[in-house]
Formats: C-alpha cells, sequence, structure tokens
C-alpha cells in the first residue's frame, strides 16, 4: 500500500471506484453499493458560501485624479483614507494605492 500524506479527495474517490469495481467482480453487489451510494457523495468538494459581489467602482486614471485632488482639500485633508473611499465607492486600499502614487 503507497502511503499518501496531506488531502487528496480526487484520487481517495478514484481509490473508492476501484475498490467498488473489484467488490461487484467479486459478487459483493452489496458492498458496493453502499460506496456508491452512501460514500462516492460524500467525495466532493462543496463551496461554503458565494462570493459577495463587487459593489465598489472601478478606479480608472479619472478616478485617481478625483481623489487625489480631493485628498488635497481642506476637507480632504480631514478625512481618513477610509472615509475617502467611502465618498467615491472604492476600496480603501486603492485609496493607500492612489495617494502613494499608484
Amino acid at each position: 500500500m503507497v502511503r499518501i500524506y496531506g488531502s487528496n479527495i480526487p484520487l481517495a474517490r478514484r481509490r473508492l471506484e476501484g475498490l467498488m469495481l473489484r467488490l461487484q467482480l467479486e459478487g459483493m453487489d452489496e458492498l458496493a453499493l453502499e460506496i456508491a451510494r452512501d460514500i462516492l457523495p460524500l467525495m466532493h468538494r462543496k463551496m461554503l458560501a458565494k462570493r459577495k459581489p463587487i459593489s465598489s467602482e472601478p478606479v480608472d486614471e479619472h478616478m485617481r485624479k478625483v481623489v487625489r485632488a480631493y485628498a488635497k482639500t481642506p476637507k480632504g485633508r480631514e478625512q481618513t483614507q477610509a472615509q475617502i473611499a467611502q465618498k467615491f465607492n472604492i476600496h480603501p486600499g486603492r485609496v493607500s494605492e492612489i495617494l502613494k502614487g499608484g
């Protein structure tokens, strides 16, 4: 028997399918059916949660200029990057990139 470390669901599924076929050839249909009905369906990865849809605006060169100009105004200088991001509906990390010259 080969030792395999770590998780490998596709390989485990193939090995179970092989065992199922061997059991059928040897007349052990009940065991083969149990594998097919009860065990193989468990060998699929499932998504835990759907990704949240993108809700922020894309940042193009025009948006960069607008954010830089706003950040230089008296009101813009009083606000945090998160507040500026909220005002323009963009991700706060993008504001940081823009203000650092990105």
